[in-house]
């Protein structure tokens, strides 16, 4: 098991650790299989996995669940070598295009020591979440040159902006890519100056 003061010293020998060649993942295309993990904690009730499940179908793709979906072990996803196994897994199978996380919380890095760098650099893929997935996305770079997408999980409200942006990077790619929103006023009209001229 992965202990605290072994992860501390890992992350401060990091800055001395070349990343591998940079790859990028394919593009993603409508009707694509998306892998669902869950590398860290679970959701309490089936009902929101299903509900993630239905979000990403709902944006044209099909979805293909980590063997560990639905395990739960206290507020994990499973055991760690499982969770690991189910990532693994999605990274292994042809049929996979891309992996969403279900959720962040806790866990991803206690997954670290048990992850098939070598099956994950010989399969890029797009690997999406935040929070705790934000250990995987760098352990993944630093190990295999993948770049990972640091961006919505499938178990929440997906607003309007957040499928844009998911679309803008993973499917149809633009650049440059305006990120976030410019402000506007709410009294349209020239700007006058308040400085008195007598």
């Amino acid at each position: 098991m992965l202990t605290r003061r072994h992860l501390l010293t890992c992350l401060a020998a990091s800055p001395l650790l070349a990343a591998a060649k940079v790859s990028k993942p394919d593009r993603l295309r409508e009707g694509d299989t998306l892998g669902m993990c869950a590398p860290s904690g679970n959701t309490w009730e089936d009902e929101d996995i299903r509900f993630a499940i239905e979000t990403i179908e709902s944006l044209g793709f099909r979805v293909k669940a980590a063997k560990n979906l639905y395990d739960r072990d206290a507020y994990l996803a499973g055991a760690d070598r499982d969770r690991a196994a189910g990532l693994n897994a999605l990274f292994a199978d042809s049929e996979v295009a891309g992996i969403i996380a279900l959720r962040g919380g806790y866990g991803a890095q206690r997954i670290l020591p048990y992850l098939d760098f070598e099956t994950i650099g010989r399969n890029p893929k797009a690997l999406m979440g935040y929070s705790d997935i934000t250990a995987l996305l760098n352990a993944i770079h630093v190990k295999t040159g993948l770049v990972g997408f640091h961006g919505p999980i499938a178990g929440q409200t997906w607003s309007k902006y957040a499928v844009q942006a998911f679309r803008d990077v993973l499917v149809a790619p633009k650049a440059p890519l305006p990120l976030g929103r410019r402000r506007h006023s709410n009294n349209p009209g020239r700007a006058r100056s308040s400085a008195r001229t007598d």
